[in-house]
């Protein structure tokens, strides 16, 4: 494998790309509760208005993106081993590239290794899921 794929399956990637989409979660709940006007009040697809005003569409439509990039990027400073291993001897500029990157991405991983975590231990990690289905039968 190159360096790339043995980089991106790493423990570290995991938990910066997971560290970083529970960080952004906290954000968004943070600002939307300082500015409940900045939240989305319906799916485009919905006949109301999706945004209350124009800084809530440059909230999210602008912002929120941008957050886990800033924050992967960010992490990128700390140059600790267990995020980037053997990326720590690089530059600091490829670390700042591949945190940004990875926080790009962080929303996918995070789902991916959620439905990784729920197929191999049945534990369910969505916030939103309905707690009213019944558990998974156990495995033989």
């Amino acid at each position: 494998m190159d360096q790339f794929t043995t980089q991106f399956l790493t423990f570290g990637t995991g938990l910066l790309a997971v560290s970083i989409f529970i960080s952004t979660f906290f954000t968004r709940r943070f600002v939307e509760l300082l500015r409940p006007g900045w939240k989305k009040q319906a799916h485009e697809l919905e006949a109301k208005a999706t945004y209350r005003g124009q800084a809530g569409v440059w909230w999210n439509e602008f912002l929120l993106p941008l957050i886990p990039v800033l924050y992967g990027s960010v992490a990128a400073f700390t140059n600790v081993e267990l995020l980037f291993g053997p990326l720590t001897k690089e530059k600091l500029f490829i670390r700042f590239m591949w945190g940004g990157g990875i926080g790009w991405f962080s929303g996918v991983l995070y789902k991916g290794i959620s439905k990784a975590i729920k197929t191999k231990i049945g534990v369910n990690l969505d916030p939103n899921a309905s707690s009213d289905s019944p558990p998974p039968p156990p495995v033989a």
